[in-house]
């Protein structure tokens, strides 16, 4: 599977003319806290920073607007940050700016205790939803479809946006992965968060001889469905490419039937699973960086405990 190349430019998030908590007055600490925010700039995508900053920006508005204090800010003044962004925008985009607000607030040694602990869909909770997903009334071609792209993000470590097309975009085989990006078993994904240039790396998945084998599902989803290579390689039964939306409401779906808290699990969840799975083994650290592409040690708080390559991922998380 050829993915993106971890490389990429990031501009520091924050207003660095807001007054930091515990500021240092001596010249060793104001260097160590600007090394401190050197490190927290380089750790952050430049489609994250630049939301975050649109986030930040929108924060500070508030509070002036409503003479609140912003660092740090009560749990009621955000709570009304909240209510008061409800007022023209998605729920995705609330999601992000308390996101960043949280960042905000780390950043200056503040926390708001705002952001959801996410938790890792185990291999053995994909494949339960694998179950339901075959119970589905969906059409037999997205029943595969959506196992291909299930089983591909977790043994894959992908985001999201790594094998689904924007919901307000267009599908563009140049950036999107294609049926021709599949070699056995490999695919390609020409750009994402941490690949702004779109140069491209290889990922490998191997059979796992069990239901969530992803090379199985991928046999089973081209054996049903004959396309042409330069067509989105997760589309429905219509010709659509699948949406990153349209993963995370069947994703929530499929959740929901399983009986589980939305709240704690999403897309991410499969990413985080993999990272899991994978430090359970014994992994070491940077191989599992490198399995998930990851340009900052962002990826240490995805696993819940500390692949030579990457298709010893689905070893592991095969199990015994």
């Amino acid at each position: 599977m050829r993915f993106p190349a971890i490389k990429c430019h990031v501009s520091f998030p924050l207003s660095l003319d807001q007054p930091a908590a515990h500021a240092s007055t001596s010249r060793a600490g104001r260097a160590l806290e600007g090394r401190l925010r050197y490190l927290l700039h380089r750790a952050m995508a430049h489609s994250t920073s630049t939301t975050y900053r649109a986030g930040i920006r929108k924060y500070y508005t508030f509070c002036t607007k409503f003479n609140l204090t912003p660092l740090p800010g009560s749990k009621y003044a955000i709570n009304l940050f909240a209510a008061y962004l409800s007022q023209a925008l998605q729920a995705n985009t609330i999601q992000v700016y308390l996101a960043a607000v949280t960042h905000l607030h780390l950043t200056h040694g503040f926390s708001t205790h705002l952001r959801p602990k996410r938790l890792p869909l185990t291999v053995e909770k994909l494949e339960q939803l694998l179950r339901l997903l075959d119970s589905d009334p969906l059409s037999r071609h997205d029943r595969l479809m959506l196992k291909v792209a299930l089983t591909f993000g977790f043994f894959g470590f992908l985001r999201v946006s790594e094998y689904t097309r924007n919901t307000r975009g267009r599908f563009d085989p140049r950036i999107h992965p294609t049926r021709s990006d599949v070699t056995w078993v490999k695919e390609g994904i020409k750009k994402s968060k941490t690949d702004q240039t779109g140069r491209g790396t290889i990922i490998s998945m191997g059979y796992t001889h069990r239901t969530s084998c992803p090379v199985m599902a991928l046999q089973a989803y081209f054996k049903h469905c004959t396309a042409l290579p330069r067509v989105a390689l997760f589309h429905s039964h219509t010709g659509h490419p699948l949406t990153s939306s349209a993963m995370r409401a069947i994703l929530k779906d499929l959740l929901l039937r399983g009986g589980y808290n939305t709240s704690k699990y999403n897309t991410q969840g499969l990413r985080i699973g993999a990272a899991t799975a994978a430090a359970r083994a014994g992994l070491p650290p940077s191989t599992i960086q490198r399995l998930g592409r990851w340009s900052s040690t962002i990826y240490t708080t995805y696993t819940r405990r500390p692949l030579t390559s990457p298709s010893d991922t689905a070893t592991v998380a095969s199990g015994p």
